[in-house]
């Protein structure tokens, strides 16, 4: 890492990783995000919030911070330990459901099939999709197809906490 800020150095690690270049190992991501000083370790997810949201800048810092928490704006879903903050994106992606959504540590999101395309950036903690075991960690920005289905767990003792675009909802399958 260089001497610069290191939420730059986390901004370089993603974007590489966006490139297709080398997938940093998960010491290397833990290390950078465990210099960021607390309160702002999301603060170095405003740019590509704002790009995925189609939003301004100063937007994206808002829901940085609100993603943070859990204020009264949040709505449970129908799934336990599942909450929701919706927001309206930008002319890009009208029509979808844009929000940050908060799953806590250990609970598991049943099988749902996507009627559209979802796009999702993970923010805070991390998941493990059922049947691939495919982890998901902070900065991993995620593609789901229409009619794609699957299932995933928050693991470790953090809540996984995420920034989605989805097209169309899903529908969760009796499993």
């Amino acid at each position: 890492m260089s001497g610069r800020d290191p939420e730059a150095d986390l901004l370089d690690v993603l974007d590489a990783q966006d490139e297709g270049g080398a997938e940093p190992r998960p010491a290397l991501r833990s290390a950078v995000l465990g210099s960021i000083a607390p309160g702002t370790k999301l603060a170095g997810f405003t740019e590509r919030l704002a790009a995925l949201f189609d939003l301004a800048g100063t937007r994206a810092e808002e829901l940085i911070h609100e993603a943070g928490g859990l204020a009264a704006d949040w709505e449970a879903f129908p799934v336990a330990g599942v909450r929701l903050f919706h927001l309206a994106g930008g002319a890009r992606v009208a029509g979808a459901d844009c929000g940050l959504v908060r799953l806590e540590p250990g609970v598991r999101f049943p099988s749902h099939r996507h009627a559209g395309d979802e796009w999702s950036l993970i923010l805070a903690g991390e998941a493990e999709e059922e049947g691939t075991g495919a982890r998901w960690l902070p900065g991993d920005l995620l593609h789901r197809e229409a009619g794609s289905v699957h299932a995933y767990r928050v693991v470790g003792a953090a809540p996984l906490v995420f920034a989605v675009v989805l097209h169309g909802g899903i529908q969760l399958e009796g499993d």
